[in-house]
């Protein structure tokens, strides 16, 4: 027990032999902080903010321009597949020829008092 007090007191001026005082700062704390620094967390934010709103809005942009891009995809994909299924209904020109069923069909119905031109299926 006599040795502990001995050996405490050479690491104490071991350890201020070894550190210049000047190199020790004190500071005075209020709360477990550092005065003059209460603002730091709030400049902090302020500055990284506008940077994670900018990739916030980056992320919902590309989810929105990759939405469309699919949609624009399976729209292409099943308008093949119609036009593999159904090749009598579309031409060349992928616009829509007349069944033989319509042609004429329009002639039959009763105008009802009403004028106008009837479209003609050719």
């Amino acid at each position: 027990m006599g040795r502990a007090p001995l050996i405490s007191a050479l690491y104490q001026e071991d350890f201020a032999e070894s550190v210049p005082m000047n190199c020790i700062r004190r500071t005075n704390t209020r709360a477990g902080r550092r005065i003059g620094m209460s603002g730091q967390s709030v400049v902090e934010i302020a500055f990284s903010l506008p940077f994670l709103l900018v990739i916030v809005l980056m992320v919902i942009e590309m989810g929105i321009v990759f939405s469309t891009y699919l949609a624009v995809v399976n729209a292409a994909r099943e308008g093949a597949v119609f036009a593999s299924m159904y090749p009598k209904l579309v031409d060349a020109t992928c616009g829509s020829t007349p069944q033989p069923d319509c042609v004429g069909a329009s002639d039959s119905l009763p105008m009802n008092g009403i004028t106008g031109t009837q479209a003609i299926w050719r």
